[in-house]
């Protein structure tokens, strides 16, 4: 396989990082830049150790640098045609996030796919605008589509391993494993995928495409259809062979949850709003309800993300 172009993956010693650069190495001809805040840290060692024979044949190395640097940061992007980006919740979110497209910018780099999401804010006409981490990363996008030639977005829906929250699963005194998810919504627009294997599918399917089909789109990561609580738990149930329920929790009970959790009160308002919003999208919709089913534009990348069945295999997860 001859080796064509660099992509730089940010967050590289993550979940999402993590397995982008697993997808691309496996399943395209680009060469991986693994950038990390530390090159030293204990989780860069084991992406570098996992990595060593693409190392030895040039198609691997790992490069410090930090959002909160822009100088370090074009220096790492220096010859990078493509860049996947991405930024955890945090106040200092949109400045890291711009500083990366600043970055991009000066370097000359061609294409950045940004992990994303919507805002809600706007998606709800202002009616919820408590979801702080979703509006920064809009706000980024925003930004980079303003500023870099191509630009590609992917919004992801809950992640699979968030099922290990108790606002999402407990296991009742007799075993039964009660999924208490808030929303009580028939089947909700917003999906779910598996943050450690699904970026990295969408992210080599784009690679393998034509830039000129996939500039400017925004791809749905999330399996939809089949999801809501009731059915989880069955499925959950059916695959596990544990005692399942749906028992969604009431606001008082979610409350006293949040209040035993850092920054609660915040999270609290991220998350009723979220839930809220979830319930008033259209079921025949996807995406956050930006989307009709039957019009998915990830459809063209002839990939699908994890569905509940595939992680538990993948993961081994139960509650």
């Amino acid at each position: 396989m001859s080796i064509s172009k660099i992509i730089a993956v940010v967050g590289a010693t993550g979940d999402q990082g993590s397995g982008v650069v697993d997808a691309v190495l496996k399943n395209t001809s680009y060469a991986v830049r693994a950038l990390t805040t530390d090159s030293t840290s204990d989780k860069a060692k084991v992406v570098a150790e996992k990595n060593k024979d693409a190392a030895a044949a040039g198609r691997f190395t790992i490069v410090q640098a930090n959002l909160g640097d822009v100088d370090s940061l074009k220096a790492a992007l220096a010859g990078v045609s493509v860049v996947y980006g991405m930024t955890a919740p945090s106040p200092v979110e949109i400045r890291q996030g711009k500083n990366l497209v600043d970055a991009a910018k000066a370097a000359g780099v061609e294409h950045l796919i940004w992990s994303s999401l919507p805002s809600i804010a706007k998606l709800s006409g202002g009616k919820y605008s408590r979801v702080f981490f979703a509006e920064s990363k809009a706000v980024v996008e925003q930004y980079a589509r303003d500023h870099l030639q191509h630009v590609t977005a992917l919004l992801p829906g809950s992640f699979w391993r968030n099922l290990a929250f108790p606002w999402y699963t407990t296991r009742k005194p007799d075993g039964t494993v009660r999924f208490a998810l808030m929303p009580k919504h028939a089947d909700p627009a917003v999906g779910w995928t598996d943050s450690k294997v699904d970026f990295g599918v969408f992210v080599a399917a784009i690679l393998n495409k034509p830039l000129s089909l996939t500039s400017g789109k925004t791809y749905p990561v999330m399996t939809v259809g089949g999801n809501s609580s009731a059915e989880l738990a069955a499925r959950y149930a059916a695959k596990t062979g544990e005692a399942a329920a749906w028992e969604p929790l009431e606001v008082d009970e979610f409350k006293a949850m949040m209040s035993k959790v850092p920054f609660g009160e915040v999270m609290e308002g991220a998350a009723l709003d979220l839930f809220n919003f979830i319930d008033s999208t259209p079921a025949n919709t996807t995406c956050f309800g930006m989307f009709s089913r039957d019009e998915d534009p990830s459809l063209e990348l002839d990939v699908k993300a994890s569905t509940l069945e595939e992680w538990l295999d993948r993961s081994g997860w139960k509650a």
